[in-house]
This record gives C-alpha cells, structure tokens and sequence, in this order.
C-alpha cells in the first residue's frame, strides 16, 4: 500500500480535514482523515498525564465536555504541545493549567503514540507522574469546562464497571490496570 497524493479539503486552525489518495493491489483508494495542524517533525502533537499521589495511592483525572461526544468525559489530564517544548515541559504545564497541581517527578514517559490511526494523524506522549497539591480549576482556559477527581483505588473500581459512564479509551483502559495492579498491593 502507497500515499500518492494528500489534499487538504479544509483548513482550520488546529485541525485539517485531508484526503489521502492511495494505491493497494494495483486499485486506488480515497481516504478522508483529520490531520493535526500543528503537527511538527520528529515531536507528538500532545501529552496526556496519567497523575499519581502517594500516601494513599489516588490517581488524577478530570471530568471534562467534550463538544464532538456532546457530553462529558472520564480522562486524563491533556493538551497540546508548544513550539520548542518537550513532552515532559508540556505535561508540566498542562497538568498544572488543567488541575491547578504540580507534577512532582516524572515516571516513565511513552514513545510518540497513536490515538486513532484510522481517523487522524495525531499523536501523544504519555507521561506518567508522581503529582502533588490541591485541585484548582482557576488556570483552566475559557473553552474548558472541568471537574478534577483524586480517586482511591476503590472508587475507580465503581466508576470502571460503571457502564453507564464515558470515558476516553485511553482513561479506561490506564485505570483498570492500575486499579488490578494496586488491589494486588492492598
């Protein structure tokens, strides 16, 4: 399978809707996808922020609107980015916009991921962080509408078999393990 050609269809300020032209077993093929806007060579587009408190063990994640979901969501703390950031100077700063806390050591940080490779081109880094403070939603920007959640293992185990509930994939998928992971511990 080969790109022959990519069109942008419309242009936004983070976001282009493209099309992809593409040849397969000698047949060509069209395909609509999103593209990151900001995209920059050799770096993720984003960093999502898996926080963890020490002394009991929580987890951080926000509640937030997503307008494409039309509804709010279970995640972790994300965001773009910057010009010249890495992705540990982004989760940071994100953490603390998003949450109003600090990350206090960076754990482990993922290779540049792909969100939904069917879909768009985007990509985030993962970083995962010992986090402290006080949830504070004061430096979130005007477009965000978040509620912060410092959750023991026993209240991401209800809210992870909670079917009713939405949550990014991502958000899910981290908290059953950790939460299986750290009941193992307990």
């Amino acid at each position: 399978m080969k790109v022959t050609k990519r069109e942008i269809v419309t242009k936004r300020p983070f976001l282009n809707l493209m099309e992809a032209t593409y040849e397969h077993k000698e047949k060509e093929g069209k395909w609509t996808y999103v593209n990151r806007s900001t995209k920059k060579t050799g770096q993720s587009d984003a960093v999502m922020i898996v926080g963890l408190m020490i002394d009991p063990y929580r987890l951080v994640l926000i509640k937030q609107y997503r307008v494409p979901v039309g509804d709010y969501i279970l995640e972790f703390p994300a965001g773009l980015i910057d010009e010249g950031e890495t992705a540990e100077d982004a989760a940071r700063r994100e953490f603390k916009e998003e949450t109003g806390m600090e990350v206090k050591n960076i754990l482990v940080v993922s290779p540049s991921t792909y969100n939904s490779a069917g879909l768009t081109d985007e990509t985030v880094t993962m970083v995962f962080a010992e986090v402290e403070g006080e949830p504070s939603t004061a430096e979130n920007e005007s477009s965000e509408d978040i509620e912060i959640l410092v959750l023991n293992a026993e209240q991401i185990n209800l809210l992870v078999g909670d079917r009713t509930i939405k949550w990014s994939a991502k958000g899910w998928l981290y908290c059953g393990m950790w939460n299986n992971a750290v009941s193992r511990l307990l």
